[in-house]
């Protein structure tokens, strides 16, 4: 099929304008076979991602070269052309209510094999047989429709790298014109709900492929596909539309509310940084008091975000296994990086009960349980190293003060310093354990003097054990 499509961008490159304009044919013919594919009832939706790629890279072409009519025929088809029923999931009997009302839940921005697997499985629960047949044709005709929108959404990232600002103005009104005195109730396929562009938000990842297909050279495509997110945020704003309600999934994890949490923040930062004061949101049909709108919108989800991180941290419960294994990375941290506990062990006889020789030591911090509760996916670094590094403070101050303390009180022990180091150090052997306790001068001294130098080369070389 490969070079039926090579013909197909041939033709993107070859039709101007003016041929597209005197030929109706010639508007359609380098996009209509994929609104006919995707209307036969028994297409594989395996197929959907490199049919999704072969119309994006044809369509790009028509982008590239300026050709509005093309390009204002396809999204003119996309929304007008009704080859899919109504999506509207409804139940016959109480037993499959439930059930239908989590696939109705799911089923907008669903593009993914695994997603339409998954849903496939709640619809065969429906004990009803014709309801059951009914519902799975359903979810097969939406997702279809769901790559077509998700295509549309690709192409416009594509028009806001090269530029092509009107392109995106005719997507965000083709079906609703602002000179329009019509109110059209029609689906329009640029996505109006919140949770479906948070959804392709977050799986932009999985976009990778088709972007590295698309963008020219090393430009990074997803940076301009969640820009576009962004801006589509504004125009659901703009619009009014019902999909403003944000939807936490009744399955979602704190790991999942936090990624939801990030995301609404990015497209946030987005619309401030990017868009401030910017020509582009102009002149693709925004205004910047939508730009404020949408920006009050995102605060106002992530504030919801956030109660529900709160509510589920509170709701979490310790793990004893995890807990377990915190205090012994904590006291095995300790044993392996304390030198002076390994040098005291080594040096003081076992049954020293010297005073001198005991403290107490330890650390108290009131801190978010989640890296050791039940439950819990979320990838915590450094947790019990940060703790034992509190720890290990504490011993090097014991010590290391004790050791001044006992110079100070011994008039004929001479501190060793610059002007008489060399004969206080250079000449003693290797049974000698020499221990620097102004760490910052010791540095300086490496630096400055080679004789010290060669030294401190030395012991990394005969490392004390």
């Amino acid at each position: 099929m490969e070079p039926l499509f090579f013909l197909y961008q041939r033709m993107a490159n070859d039709i101007d304008e003016k041929t597209a304009n005197s030929v109706p044919y010639a508007q359609t013919c380098i996009w209509e076979w994929y609104t006919s594919l995707l209307s036969d009832p028994k297409l594989s939706l395996n197929l959907l991602p490199s049919l999704d790629l072969y119309l994006l890279t044809t369509m790009k072409i028509v982008v590239q070269t300026k050709n509005r009519v093309i390009f204002k025929s396809f999204i003119a088809a996309t929304i007008d052309k009704f080859w899919f029923h109504n999506f509207d999931l409804y139940s016959k009997t109480k037993n499959s209510a439930s059930l239908i009302m989590k696939i109705q839940e799911e089923l907008p921005g669903t593009i993914f094999p695994k997603e339409f697997e998954d849903l496939k499985e709640l619809a065969s629960h429906i004990k009803d047989e014709e309801e059951k047949i009914r519902i799975q044709e359903t979810i097969h005709e939406k997702i279809r429709y769901n790559h077509i929108s998700f295509t549309v959404t690709v192409l416009g990232a594509y028009c806001l790298f090269k530029t092509e600002y009107k392109f995106i103005e005719y997507i965000l009104k083709y079906n609703q014109p602002d000179n329009s005195t019509t109110q059209y109730i029609n689906k329009d396929i640029v996505p109006t709900n919140i949770n479906v562009l948070l959804k392709l938000y977050k799986n932009y990842p999985s976009f990778i492929p088709i972007f590295f297909n698309i963008w020219e050279g090393h430009s990074d495509g997803q940076l301009w596909f969640k820009k576009y997110i962004s801006l589509l945020v504004c125009n659901l704003v703009r619009t009014n539309h019902s999909g403003t309600n944000y939807r936490k999934n009744p399955d979602a994890n704190k790991q999942d509310l936090e990624y939801d949490h990030i995301c609404i923040n990015d497209i946030k930062s987005i619309l401030t940084d990017d868009y401030n004061e910017s020509d582009i949101i102009n002149a693709i049909g925004l205004t910047q008091e939508n730009r404020v709108d949408a920006i009050k919108f995102l605060e106002n989800i992530s504030e919801q975000i956030t109660e529900s991180i709160n509510k589920e941290k509170k709701q979490q419960k310790l793990d004893k296994e995890k807990v377990k294994a915190f205090e012994e990375s904590i006291r095995a941290d300790i044993q392996d990086r304390s030198i002076w506990l390994n040098i005291l062990q080594e040096t003081l006889p076992n049954e020293s009960t010297n005073k001198s020789y005991s403290l107490r030591i330890g650390d108290k911090q009131v801190i978010e349980k989640s890296f050791l509760a039940e439950n819990d996916n979320g990838l915590y670094f450094g947790f019990s190293r940060g703790f034992s590094e509190i720890i290990l403070n504490q011993i090097n101050y014991y010590v290391e003060s004790r050791i001044r303390v006992s110079f100070q009180l011994n008039p004929d022990k001479e501190p060793i310093e610059k002007n008489n180091f060399k004969e206080k150090i250079m000449d003693l052997d290797e049974t000698w354990i020499v221990l620097f306790i102004n760490y910052p001068s010791i540095f300086d001294w490496v630096y400055n003097f080679p004789d010290l130098r060669s030294i401190y080369t030395k012991c990394k070389q005969h490392p004390i054990k």
